[in-house]
């Protein structure tokens, strides 16, 4: 155990000679709020999103709406989350478009520059996710050959 964690346990000992230690949840969360594991490393984006909704959502051009959607709720979303991840995208692409139009025109903001630079940002630890998961399925493809 580290010595940072160990210190973040210790006051949180429980009991009438404080020898009792928190529970696996309580642990959890203290881990948690001392080191947050990556969103790319979360089960929710290397397995559901890689290998089950990747398709969908690179077809569909919402990737970057989906993985701010998880960043938010780690979670698939349900229902109700999807088209609001739908509503955002549709709404992003009409104002990537202008803002790209602006670029080319030489007119573009520093917040159009800013806005655009960050949507790419957002997209780029998704297209590894997307080459990830293809080298993998081939891979299993070629092994089953």
């Amino acid at each position: 155990m580290s010595a940072v964690l160990f210190g973040a346990l210790v006051p949180a000992d429980d009991g009438a000679r404080r020898n009792v230690w928190p529970s696996e949840a309580v642990i959890r969360g203290l881990t948690r709020g001392l080191r947050e594991r990556p969103l790319m490393e979360d089960p929710i984006v290397t397995s559901w999103l890689a290998l089950i909704e990747r398709s969908k959502a690179e077809l569909g051009g919402y990737l970057v709406e989906l993985l701010r959607f998880l960043r938010r709720h780690p979670r698939p979303p349900m229902a109700m989350d999807r088209r609001k991840i739908l509503e955002e995208a549709a709404e992003n692409q009409r104002g990537r478009e202008l803002m790209l139009g602006r670029d080319e025109r030489g007119t573009a903001t520093a917040d159009d520059r800013a806005a655009l630079a960050a949507y790419e940002e957002d997209l780029r630890p998704f297209r590894d996710i997307v080459a990830a998961g293809r080298a993998k399925r081939a891979a299993c493809k070629g092994q089953v050959a």
